[in-house]
C-alpha cells in the first residue's frame, strides 16, 4: 500500500483534533519507547464533518468517530450493495442493536420506525444485508442481554404484542457473539468491515459509565491481533473512537512496555475532562492525566499502524 493511500478521516472533535496533532508530532513516535517515525509521516490524516458522512461515507478507508454516542457514524461506511459488502465485526462492550428491536427478531414494523443512534446502529446494518458478529468481552454479555430483553418487551408493549421469552432469543440469532479468543484466530472469515469502540479497552478513558477495569476490558494488543488477522483477510473498512469528545491538554511521556493506568486514575483524567476539576477527594497530578492521555494516544496509534502493516 504506498504513502498516498494511507489515509485516516477523523471527525474534527477537539479531542481527535488533539490527538491527531499529537500522532502527526515527531516526538509521538517515541510514546512507545521505541523511537520509531511519527505515524503523521507516513499516513495522511484529513478531518470531515459528521453529517458529509451520509455522502462521502463510501469514499472512506479509516475513520475515526468521537465519542461513543456517536458510534453511529460507522453505518456510513458499510458498502451496501456491492462485491465488497461482506460481514461487519464490531468489538465493543455493548450490543449496540438494540433500539429498533421488537417481535419477530428486529423491526415489528416493515420498515425502521426509530432514527439512527448510537444503540441501533447494527440493526440498521444488519437490515441492508450485513451479516454482524459482535466481538464482546464476556464480563459485559449478561449487563447487555439486562437491557435487550428490557426494551424488547417495552417496545412490544407499545405496539400492543404480547412479549414472550422467545423474544430475545430471536433477536440474539440474528447476530454472532464472538469471544475475543476467536476473533484472533480464523472467527471472522469474510468480515470486510471492522468498527472497534474503544470503551471495550481496558481502563481506557471513554464516557464515565463505560470505564472497563483491567479484568473486565480487553487488552489493546487484543484488540491489535484482530486487526492484524483482519488485514491478513483482505480487510477494506476500518473505523474506531469512543475518546470523550473533549479532553484536557496532555504532554506524551514514555510509558513503560504493556502500560495500563489503573482504573481510578482513568475514572480521575476523564473527571478532569468533564468538570475541569475532580469530584471525588483524590489527588490528580498532571504527570496522571500525561498518563492515561498518553495510553489513549498510543492504543490509537497501535490500531492505525496494525491497520496499514506499519507496525
Amino acid at each position: 500500500m504506498g504513502n498516498c493511500q494511507r489515509t485516516v478521516h477523523f471527525i474534527p472533535t477537539q479531542a481527535n483534533m488533539l490527538m491527531v496533532s499529537k500522532l502527526m508530532d515527531e516526538c509521538a513516535g517515541n510514546s512507545n519507547g521505541n523511537g520509531r517515525q511519527a505515524i503523521g509521516k507516513t499516513v495522511r490524516f484529513v478531518p470531515v464533518d459528521y453529517h458529509e458522512l451520509a455522502t462521502l461515507g463510501q469514499e472512506i478507508e479509516v475513520l475515526i468517530w468521537g465519542e461513543g454516542t456517536q458510534h453511529q457514524a460507522s453505518y456510513f461506511l458499510d458498502r451496501i450493495g456491492t462485491e465488497e459488502g461482506g460481514a461487519k465485526a464490531s468489538v465493543d462492550a455493548h450490543f449496540d442493536f438494540q433500539a429498533v428491536l421488537g417481535k419477530n427478531g428486529l423491526s415489528p414494523v416493515e420498515g425502521i420506525y426509530e432514527p439512527l443512534t448510537c444503540a441501533n446502529h447494527l440493526v440498521f446494518s444488519r437490515l441492508m444485508g450485513k451479516e454482524i458478529k459482535i466481538v464482546i468481552p464476556k464480563s459485559k454479555i449478561p449487563s447487555n442481554l439486562e437491557a435487550l430483553e428490557r426494551i424488547t418487551r417495552t417496545i412490544a408493549d407499545g405496539i400492543g404484542e404480547k412479549y414472550d421469552e422467545d423474544d430475545v432469543r430471536k433477536v440474539i440469532e440474528k447476530f454472532s457473539l464472538i469471544g475475543i479468543e476467536g476473533a484472533q484466530n480464523g472467527a471472522l472469515v469474510g468480515v470486510e468491515h471492522l468498527t472497534v469502540d474503544c470503551d471495550a479497552i481496558e481502563c481506557f478513558p471513554s464516557i464515565p459509565k463505560w470505564i472497563l477495569n483491567a479484568e473486565q476490558g480487553f487488552s489493546i494488543e487484543q484488540v491489535v491481533g484482530v486487526i492484524r488477522r483482519l488485514r491478513e483477510n483482505g480487510q477494506t473498512v476500518f473505523d474506531f473512537g469512543g475518546l470523550m469528545k473533549s479532553i484536557p491538554d496532555f504532554q506524551v511521556v514514555e510509558l513503560p512496555q504493556g502500560f495500563v493506568p489503573r482504573f481510578l486514575e482513568t475514572e480521575d483524567a476523564v473527571e478532569i475532562a468533564l468538570h475541569g476539576a475532580l469530584g471525588k477527594m483524590r489527588e490528580l497530578t498532571q504527570g496522571t492525566v500525561d498518563r492515561v492521555y498518553t495510553y489513549a494516544l498510543n492504543c490509537y496509534e497501535k490500531m492505525i499502524r496494525a491497520y496499514f502493516g506499519l507496525e
